[in-house]
C-alpha cells in the first residue's frame, strides 16, 4: 500500500509521465494487486493455509490494491485537478464499497479499510456548500452497507466501528457547519441510525 501511494508521490514530484498516465498506471497497478489478492485466495495452498488458520497473504495484497486505487483516484482530483469534486467523490465511494464486496470474500481487514476510506470520502473531497442533506444521506449509506456485512459475516465488532464513525460526523457536523436548518435531517439520520443498530 505505501509502495502504491509513494509511487503516485514520487511521480508527482519528479515530474515523471503525462498527469493522466501517471493516474492510469496506479490505477492499473492497484487494479492487478486487487485481482492478485483474490487470486491467490483461491488457490489451493492458500485454501489450504485458510481452513488451518488465518491466511494474511491475499488480504494484504488486496488491502494494497484498494489503497493504491483510493490513492490514484485522489491523486487525480486533489494533485491533479483531472476530474471534478463530484466525479471523485463517486469514484472514492466506489472503491469503498467495493471494498466492502472484497470483504464478503477476504475478510474482516478489507473491511476496515473499506469503511475506513468510505467515512473518509466525505472529509477529502471538499464542496463548495456543503448539504446536510447530502452528507448525512451518505452516512446513512455507509452504515447500512457496512451493517448488512456485520450481519452476514458476524463481525459484530464492525458494527462499533460504524456507530464510531457516523457519530463523530454528526458532531463534526454540529462543531463546525451546524445551521438551524440543519435540525430536521439531523433528526432523520440519528432516528434511522437508532433503527437500523435496533434491527441489525
Amino acid at each position: 500500500a505505501l509502495g502504491g501511494v509513494f509511487l503516485v508521490k514520487y511521480a508527482f514530484e519528479r515530474d515523471l509521465l503525462g498527469l493522466v498516465t501517471r493516474v492510469s498506471l496506479g490505477s492499473v497497478m492497484g487494479a492487478i494487486f486487487v485481482v492478485a489478492g483474490e487470486w491467490l485466495r483461491r488457490k489451493p495452498l492458500h485454501k489450504t493455509i485458510a481452513a488451518l488458520r488465518p491466511d494474511y497473504v491475499p488480504p494484504a495484497i488486496t488491502a494494497a490494491g484498494v489503497a493504491t486505487l483510493f490513492a490514484s483516484v485522489y491523486a487525480a482530483y486533489e494533485l491533479y485537478d483531472l476530474i471534478s469534486p463530484a466525479t471523485a467523490f463517486l469514484l472514492l465511494a466506489t472503491v469503498s464499497f467495493g471494498s466492502f464486496a472484497l470483504a464478503l470474500l477476504q475478510g474482516p481487514f478489507i473491511a476496515v479499510l473499506g469503511l475506513v476510506g468510505a467515512y473518509a470520502v466525505p472529509g477529502l473531497v471538499s464542496a463548495e456548500h456543503p448539504s446536510a442533506w447530502a452528507l448525512f444521506a451518505f452516512l446513512l449509506f455507509v452504515t447500512a452497507g457496512s451493517l448488512a456485512v456485520v450481519r452476514y459475516k458476524g463481525w459484530w465488532w464492525l458494527a462499533w466501528l460504524s456507530l464510531a464513525g457516523a457519530i463523530l460526523w454528526t458532531l463534526f457536523w454540529l462543531v463546525a457547519l451546524w445551521q438551524p436548518a440543519d435540525t430536521l435531517v439531523l433528526a432523520i439520520y440519528l432516528l434511522a441510525l437508532m433503527i437500523f443498530f435496533t434491527l441489525f
